[in-house]
């Protein structure tokens, strides 16, 4: 019997389209990962926070890019939130968020010194001092928003007053 290749090129197609075409795959997989960054609203069972970040006068100047650091009660960050620019800023965070602070280091700040901000009647210095302090954020719930409403950056052309709001 002599080879013919048409017999050959039959059967690799007959084989081809009994395997549905021939390529394909599937996989899974696993990871895990800390989301951060500007969200809006709430989604599923993560709470979101929201506020404000200006410097204080009339009228205020509300800070572009101004980043808020979210932490846990062990000090690992958990999330950051980034001002618009009118100052607010949206973010969605695990219930484990405790403390958090500011950091102003890619944020338009008009040339004044702002190592410290207002939440709360406390004073608290921001992540670009030399030592920063965390504020304690409120209690979150599943599901829900809290706002921190507007955080004041100290507005001076000196080293402000020494923070209040930092445990000893």
């Amino acid at each position: 019997m002599k080879f013919n290749p048409a017999w050959l090129a039959l059967i690799v197609g007959l084989v081809i389209i009994g395997c549905g075409g021939g390529g394909g795959g599937s996989g899974t997989g696993t990871g895990t990962g800390t989301a951060t960054g500007t969200t809006s609203g709430s989604t599923g069972t993560l709470p979101s926070v929201t506020g404000n970040i200006q410097l204080p006068g009339n009228p205020p100047y509300y800070l572009t890019g101004a980043k808020v650091l979210f932490y846990d009660s062990g000090s690992t960050l958990v999330g950051t939130g980034i001002t618009d620019v009118n100052g607010n800023f949206t973010v969605q965070l695990p219930l484990t968020a405790k403390a958090f602070t500011v950091d102003i280091a890619d944020a338009d700040t008009a040339g004044f010194f702002n190592r410290e901000f207002e939440f709360n009647n406390l004073f608290y210095l921001t992540n670009n001092a030399t030592i920063p302090c965390l504020a304690p954020l409120p209690a979150l719930t599943a599901g829900s928003q809290t706002s921190l409403g507007t955080l004041d950056l100290s507005q001076s052309g000196t080293p402000p007053s020494p923070p209040t709001g930092c445990a000893p």
